[in-house]
């Protein structure tokens, strides 16, 4: 049975502070949830004192140990959750051999620890209050990684796979599963981003603003999502280009977007062009 209805409901939204997670906590507060807004930048309690029934926490998603003793939190002062949000992500950039092997673990241990971490500590709240729903945030470039962009695309690939396994796993339970694939967003993730070529970096965030999906849009795909109980969505003409392209023509669409990269600021080997 689908979560229909998020009035009353507890929400969890990792990465909250701003960007999508902002926007989706300000979707799931006008819908009438309690949310709560967990984040590593301490901004988030502001954040969270804007939005009615919210509250902030300052929590590193990669620390599983705090992030068990959140959900214990969350319980107390908001009630049990029934939807949990795990936005939480970095990234980095550089050709493979020269991204910095702390920027990898940094990446690893936040996009993938810090899912695998959310959904640890909520799951017991969420099967014990079904109907409810975790999104798991994943990236097109878990579809199809270009040059560039190993540790990020790497981590979103292991995030999709956690989140297939995840719903296969709850199938009757009650909990719903949904993996969110948006494509391009302003939100800043770039330009905090860690970076071989910082130049470079700057380029890939003006790319990316031109071609970004209104966060709106992504609100209300979400919404529907987990309305729907729906497994996939994808938002955005490049999230459904890059599904297509992978599974309808895998080695063509790679030597497509290896070539395409050479003129695109995404972070791998410059052409000499470039």
């Amino acid at each position: 049975m689908p979560l229909a209805d998020l009035t009353d409901a507890t929400a969890v939204l990792t990465g909250a502070a701003g960007g999508l997670g902002l926007a989706l906590a300000q979707g799931l507060a006008a819908a009438g949830a309690r949310v709560a807004l967990v984040e590593v930048n301490p901004d988030v309690l502001a954040t969270a004192r804007a939005l009615p029934g919210a509250r902030g926490y300052v929590v590193d998603v990669a620390d599983a140990a705090a992030m068990n003793d959140l959900a214990a939190h969350v319980t107390t002062d908001l009630g049990p959750a029934q939807l949990l949000v795990a936005n939480a992500g970095v990234a980095a950039s550089g050709p493979f051999e020269q991204v910095p092997p702390e920027d990898v673990d940094w990446v690893w241990r936040t996009n993938v620890g810090g899912t695998w971490n959310a959904c640890r500590a909520f799951l017991p709240q969420l099967r014990a209050h079904a109907p409810a729903h975790a999104v798991i945030v994943a990236s097109a470039f878990a579809f199809l990684a270009p040059p560039g962009k190993s540790a990020y695309a790497a981590s979103k690939a292991a995030v999709r796979a956690l989140a297939e396994s995840l719903r296969a796993e709850l199938r009757g339970s009650g909990v719903g599963v949904t993996l969110l694939v948006p494509g391009p967003l302003d939100t800043g993730i770039v330009r905090a981003s860690r970076a071989v070529d910082p130049a470079q970096r700057e380029a890939e965030a003006r790319f990316v603003a031109r071609r970004a999906v209104p966060l709106e849009r992504v609100v209300r795909r979400t919404r529907r999502a987990v309305r729907r109980d729906e497994a996939r969505a994808l938002v955005g003409l490049d999230a459904h280009l890059l599904d297509l392209a992978a599974r309808a023509w895998p080695a063509g669409a790679q030597w497509a977007l290896a070539r395409a990269a050479r003129r695109l600021p995404l972070g791998g080997p410059r052409s000499r062009a470039g």
